[in-house]
């Protein structure tokens, strides 16, 4: 038997692949970008324990690689909902293709709504 949901998935990475690109450098961006902000704060606090006065442009870059990293988090989570509706759509036509194939029978047997059912309940 086949992996129906593997092969819908490895079709929509294959149709979009801007997207899944997208996807991965956000994901790989929202890490890395999530990651330097802490370093900086560290840096500044050191400086302060040590006594010494630091630049402001210290508190300016903290700030723009939160804001940065705050893009990217919005970007990651825009692009993951994006790829999730790709996928669910395609597995959903999939799911109407084979309905189209069943015997009126099975719709006879089957309850009102069950069938309905299948295709709203992710």
């Amino acid at each position: 038997m086949k992996n129906h949901i593997s092969e819908t998935l490895l079709n929509v990475i294959r149709q979009s692949v801007g997207l899944t690109l997208g996807l991965l450098i956000t994901v790989a961006g929202t890490i890395g970008l999530g990651l330097l902000p802490p370093l900086v704060l560290e840096r500044m606090v050191n400086l302060l324990t040590e006594g010494q006065p630091f630049e402001p442009r210290l508190i300016l870059l903290y700030v723009a690689l939160l804001a940065a990293a705050g893009i990217f988090e919005a970007a990651r989570e825009t692009l993951i909902t994006m790829f999730g509706q790709k996928v669910t759509h395609s597995l959903r036509s999939r799911m109407c293709a084979k309905l189209s194939e069943l015997p009126a029978s099975y719709f006879s047997r089957e309850s009102t709504g069950s069938v309905v059912s299948l295709f709203v309940n992710d």
